[in-house]
């Protein structure tokens, strides 16, 4: 395997944040993220510094170049505890199942966020008139198409370009999807047309698409993320 999924430590962030900053070069949704002229990636690795630990159902997690330790991508998983209480940290790193060239020809990297109060993502250096409406409609299609459910969200994947189309990314998703299946729980997330792909390849559905007009808030554009859900799978005996 050319890459390890394990947890995603403090002393990774400074690596974290250079590649979500990369991920993020050319995404409207990130240049709406005002930091006041300071780099980008210095607000996200104190954000991360913060987090990292604080949401015990979240699982921080990184990919390795398993030849040079490189961090070359990374995601975070929130799993509730109600439906997956034996599946911690302590899951990774894990051997994941052969990838396909399938797999990694739909791998096509980049990054997308989700979820995550205003308060949080204001420590990201953003914006937070614009986290507060993107929690409000996430809220509201969690109130239409998921309702009481407990289901497995992935709030944050991406991978660095210099690394997009290996399979990285996959296995990300991958790894919060088999913990999912093995708690009978079902997921979520938000996709760009980018990400969509490897999405789908992993089960998820699209089931409605948004557009986030970006004007407000400074920058000339209009994103559309498709909300998908991939069913919960028969927990495992």
């Amino acid at each position: 395997m050319p890459f390890q999924i394990s947890p995603l430590l403090e002393s990774d962030t400074a690596a974290f944040a250079r590649a979500e900053a990369a991920a993020a070069e050319n995404w409207p949704y990130a240049q709406a993220m005002k930091t006041a002229g300071t780099p980008r990636h210095i607000f996200v690795e104190e954000w991360a510094r913060k987090q990292i630990g604080a949401d015990k159902t979240v699982h921080w997690l990184k990919a390795t170049d398993t030849e040079t330790g490189e961090l070359v991508g990374a995601a975070l998983w929130k799993i509730p505890d109600g439906g997956a209480a034996e599946m911690g940290q302590a899951d990774v790193p894990v051997q994941a199942t052969a990838l396909t060239p399938a797999d990694k020809k739909a791998d096509a990297g980049g990054i997308r966020h989700n979820g995550g109060s205003p308060d949080e993502m204001e420590d990201m250096g953003g914006n937070a008139a614009l986290f507060a409406s993107t929690e409000k409609m996430w809220r509201a299609f969690e109130a239409e198409y998921i309702g009481t459910r407990p289901y497995a969200l992935l709030q944050l994947l991406l991978t660095h370009p210099d690394h997009q189309r290996r399979g990285a990314g996959t296995m990300l998703v991958r790894w919060g999807c088999e913990r999912a299946d093995a708690a009978g729980l079902m997921c979520a997330l938000s996709s760009s047309a980018a990400g969509q792909k490897v999405y789908t390849q992993q089960g998820f559905e699209i089931v409605v698409e948004e557009e986030y007009d970006l004007k407000p808030y400074g920058v000339d554009a209009v994103e559309v993320r498709r909300r998908m859900i991939r069913p919960a799978k028969s927990a495992a005996r």
